[in-house]
């Protein structure tokens, strides 16, 4: 085989694995996005709307703006009855952002868990 043949054999074989390879990786690439939830559309609420929810049986509270369905959170966190039900209608953050939870006797651990429960029931967004 001569040099010249030696090179195209070469040049082509490193075509095919980089080719292969990116065909790969972008397939892996795609594939991967679909694991990605999509952003879904949030219902906008106001603080108008917020008010219409500020006791036990209907309870939204809101955190940085995401407000939250906090009525089954109350029920299955029954000690924190009392914290909870005072951010009903109104901004939730002192609960549940600021470290307030050493002065409401609240853990970190139980801060955490509330917090966690209430991502699981996120309503929309608040606008002015």
């Amino acid at each position: 085989m001569t040099k010249r043949w030696r090179i195209i054999v070469v040049i082509t074989i490193l075509g095919l694995i980089i080719g292969s390879t990116t065909a790969y990786l972008l397939m892996k690439k795609s594939e991967s996005r679909q694991d990605i939830p999509l952003p879904s559309l949030q219902k906008e609420i106001t603080l108008a709307d917020m008010q219409n929810h500020a006791n036990e049986t209907s309870c939204w509270t809101y955190i940085g703006g995401q407000v939250f369905d906090a009525t089954t959170v109350i029920r299955d966190f029954p000690d924190y009855k009392t914290i909870l039900l005072s951010t009903c209608g109104t901004d939730g953050s002192d609960v549940f952002i600021v470290k307030k939870y050493e002065t409401q006797q609240l853990t970190k651990e139980t801060l955490t868990q509330l917090r966690q429960a209430l991502n699981n029931h996120q309503i929309g967004l608040l606008i002015p």
